[in-house]
């Protein structure tokens, strides 16, 4: 998990790995010497090695159906699916003795017939949402990650069940999104 702190000379935020705890290092807005501050012992998670920065990415694709709700939009919306991809990264908030769980978009990088690819990080907790384009118009959701470039499921579900499904260990501390 990383921290993020203030800079207490040009208020520049940094995130930095938790387990540097401890360690200086410089602004690098400002140049200002800095330590880590101590991290607070967090309970054991089956998700906690989830939640590190990735170091590595892989393209994975996302079966889905265009829309036609985006028609007036786009004259080619038949080319293209409706898909999105989140990956979700807890940052322990110093000043506030908090966790904030932050989200980052992912775009689409090509779509063949029914499926969006995507640039996915490994081995943290992700999240799609696509349109299977029945005629009941069905979405179908879920929490995942890829590992060594596979996708394995983890959760089925709203990204508003984040909290309770992966930081429930958690709940002596302030968790949000």
């Amino acid at each position: 998990m990383d921290v993020e702190i203030i800079c207490k000379n040009c208020k520049q935020t940094i995130n930095v790995d938790a387990q540097a705890t401890g360690q200086k290092f410089n602004c690098p807005t400002c140049g200002t010497e800095l330590k880590v501050p101590a991290v607070p012992v967090f309970p054991d998670s089956p998700y906690a090695a989830l939640f590190c920065p990735p170091t590595k990415t892989a393209n994975i694709e996302i079966a889905c159906a265009p829309s036609s709700g985006g028609k007036e939009y786009d004259p080619d919306w038949r080319k293209h699916g409706f898909s999105s991809v989140y990956w979700f990264q807890p940052i322990y908030v110093a000043r506030r003795k908090v966790i904030k769980v932050k989200s980052t978009g992912l775009s689409e990088i090509s779509y063949r017939e029914g499926y969006n690819t995507f640039i996915v990080p490994e081995d943290v907790v992700c999240y799609y949402n696509r349109y299977l384009g029945t005629r009941s118009r069905k979405w179908q959701s879920a929490f995942f990650r890829v590992s060594n470039g596979t996708m394995h499921i983890l959760h089925e579900g709203k990204s508003s069940d984040f909290i309770p499904v992966f930081m429930k260990e958690f709940a002596d501390v302030h968790v949000f999104m």
